[in-house]
């Protein structure tokens, strides 16, 4: 009960603040991804972030892309469900070890693991907190519950992730100005 009203604390305090757009860019799109990106969208959206998603192909070069490996090697990320380059904004999503963790549910699983690398791009820094969607692991409570909410954002997440937002946005008009 405690989470859900620092939660709904930290949402009303971001209600003023101006709507970030991010345009992300896939490299598989089938049924089970699109609901992902729907649920990982609304996830974004209650914290003042809306993402445009699109096929990898129609995309440019200000744009992250995610990219879902269906035959990840164990040694690679040992473990980890994904892994985020923040330099260039480029993320996998080891869909197999998701689809594994979570069978039958991976879209929700999915969903989240979206969510959590996308926002390690956008606030630039590799930053774990205690709970929610940016616990650096999550177990077997954490992704239970995610079958019936998605795993909130902890308050500091928030206010990292709006600053890394304004600062990508504020690299980006630079860039577009020396062009």
């Amino acid at each position: 009960m405690k989470i859900a009203a620092i939660f709904g604390m930290a949402v009303t305090a971001w209600a003023g603040v101006p709507e970030h757009r991010v345009t992300v860019c896939m490299k598989t799109l089938n049924h089970a991804v699109s609901s992902a990106q729907s649920q990982a969208s609304k996830m974004f959206a209650a914290v003042g972030v809306t993402l445009e998603w699109h096929d990898w192909k129609k995309c440019g070069v200000d744009f992250l892309v995610v990219e879902l490996s269906s035959d990840t090697p164990e040694s690679l990320f040992a473990g980890a469900l994904g892994h985020a380059d923040y330099e260039h904004g480029e993320i996998v999503v080891f869909y197999d070890r998701v689809a594994r963790r979570l069978p039958g549910k991976e879209t929700v699983l999915l969903a989240h693991v979206l969510v959590h690398e996308i926002t390690h791009v956008l606030i630039g820094v590799s930053h774990h907190s205690e709970t929610g969607l940016m616990k650096a692991h999550w177990e077997a409570e954490d992704i239970s519950a995610m079958r019936f909410r998605p795993l909130p954002f902890a308050p500091g997440d928030i206010e990292l992730l709006h600053r890394g937002l304004d600062a990508r946005e504020s690299r980006l008009t630079l860039r577009k100005a020396v062009q």
